[in-house]
């Protein structure tokens, strides 16, 4: 499933990079948080509000670094050709990203944070259950039809170990988050702490998944992704 078919937009460089963000449909089927006990259904976010909220020029920034990130890979891209791209000087560059590294991260920041706006428009009005297949099913097929992931994963998979690597990464333990709020507004009613878990271990499988899809399960195959998240993940959530 291609991302552009679940953002409902045009391709990945058409501005903003934002996907499509439908009314929560599925929040009504838990009551909120206003007796003991009740979990309570986190209002889904406002558009881009998980990502840093960024000026016209640093936006440009992001968008003519992702092209050259692209293009050349972490390691061969460098800030002057960022600068070009972007039409700016490599001062005004600097000051909005002070290194290579930090603009890098900045860019599969908002990727990341696109990524889950598409897999939290898919889980609407989606049984918690059914959320999780769907969701992993779709997940591990667009990190390979994101450009800058597919290329950072094929010729510079150390830089993605790097950011999920550590057992304290604020990247993975975010997007744990996000998909426990996901799975919470889709119907989910265990308690809190037993919910990010699950959340960070599917994360966490699909993490391993997506630097080596082929093993005893094809995860290039998107039937067997669907019925091993079927089989051994949706169980997890109730």
């Amino acid at each position: 499933m291609h991302r552009d078919v679940l953002r409902g937009r045009p391709g990945p460089r058409d501005l903003p990079r934002a996907a499509a963000h439908l009314p929560l449909v599925g929040a009504g089927r838990l009551p909120l948080a206003d007796g003991p006990g009740r979990p309570a259904v986190p209002a889904r976010p406002a558009p881009g509000e998980a990502g840093k909220v960024v000026t016209a020029v640093s936006s440009g920034i992001l968008d003519a670094a992702q092209q050259v990130f692209e293009q050349y890979g972490a390691r061969r891209a460098n800030v002057e050709d960022v600068a070009k791209v972007a039409g700016i000087s490599r001062s005004t560059l600097y000051r909005a990203y002070p290194t290579k590294e930090a603009l890098l991260q900045a860019v599969l920041d908002r990727e990341i944070d696109v990524f889950f706006d598409q897999l939290d428009t898919l889980a609407s009005d989606l049984p918690p259950r059914q959320a999780v297949i769907e969701c992993f099913t779709a997940g591990i097929a667009l990190t390979r039809e994101i450009p800058l992931l597919a290329r950072l994963v094929e010729t510079e998979p150390e830089i993605i170990t790097g950011v999920g690597g550590s057992p304290h990464s604020s990247t993975v333990l975010g997007s744990a988050h996000r998909v426990a709020q996901t799975l919470r507004r889709s119907g989910a009613t265990m308690p809190e702490h037993e919910l990010h878990v699950v959340a960070e271990l599917m994360l966490r499988i699909a993490y391993t998944y997506m630097l080596n899809p082929l093993g005893s399960v094809d995860m290039t195959d998107d039937v067997q992704v669907r019925a091993y998240a079927e089989r051994y993940l949706a169980s997890l959530v109730y």
